[in-house]
């Protein structure tokens, strides 16, 4: 029943342009959800599911890993779905949901291709912007498939806040709300981050020739 559902809500949530700005009161639907509610349950995935499909398509980029986009997020949204009876505040499920798709979608890169690095985080560009110039959105394309397959090689909370602040958009304030912790944190973990990845690119021996090839 579960898998059903998420797959409907994924279907219904392919090509939308938001979720719906009218949110249900948190409050009484997840707990009526845990508690096995169908509607509930409908309305949940009815705001979640584009907002996953969303976030976990820009994670897994645009290579081949970008069939599984939908498998990854019906696999998330039951997460969810399971997770309801021990969430303990409501108004947090949209955050919950997005971390979960966030590593959901890293862990599935990390069992996929390790996809070529040919440029550093400072030049990714995020995900979420559009592109009119063809040849500026392969560009950009090239880029964030780079970018998370460097993600692939950090640990689990450092690929997470970078993936949440580059990938999604969120500032640090909104990552640090997804990921419950202090903004300071955040903060540190984006910096070794990065850090880490500047110097796993020092390490490849004629990278930075590319490079600077590829941004003249």
């Amino acid at each position: 029943m579960m898998r059903m559902l998420a797959g409907a809500a994924i279907s219904s949530g392919v090509g939308a342009s938001a979720p719906d700005p009218n949110r249900p009161v948190w409050a009484d639907v997840v707990p009526a959800a845990a508690a096995g509610s169908s509607q509930d349950v409908r309305t949940l995935l009815r705001v979640i599911g584009p907002r996953v499909l969303g976030a976990v398509r820009r994670v897994l980029g645009f290579g081949p890993l970008a069939a599984d986009a939908e498998d990854v997020t019906q696999e998330t949204l039951i997460a969810v779905l399971r997770a309801l009876p021990t969430l303990r505040e409501p108004n947090r499920v949209l955050s919950f949901a997005s971390r979960t798709a966030v590593r959901n979608a890293l862990r599935h890169r990390r069992r996929g291709e390790n996809l070529a690095k040919t440029v550093t985080i400072d030049h990714a560009e995020r995900l979420s912007e559009p592109h009119k110039d063809p040849d500026a959105r392969l560009v950009a394309h090239r880029r964030a498939t780079v970018l998370l397959s460097l993600l692939d090689e950090l640990p689990d909370a450092q690929s997470e806040a970078l993936a949440l602040q580059v990938c999604l958009g969120h500032s640090l304030e909104e990552v640090a709300e997804i990921m419950q912790c202090p903004v300071n944190t955040v903060r540190s973990r984006v910096r070794l981050g990065r850090e880490a990845l500047a110097l796993k690119l020092e390490k490849r021996a004629g990278l930075r020739d590319k490079l600077e090839v590829e941004h003249v």
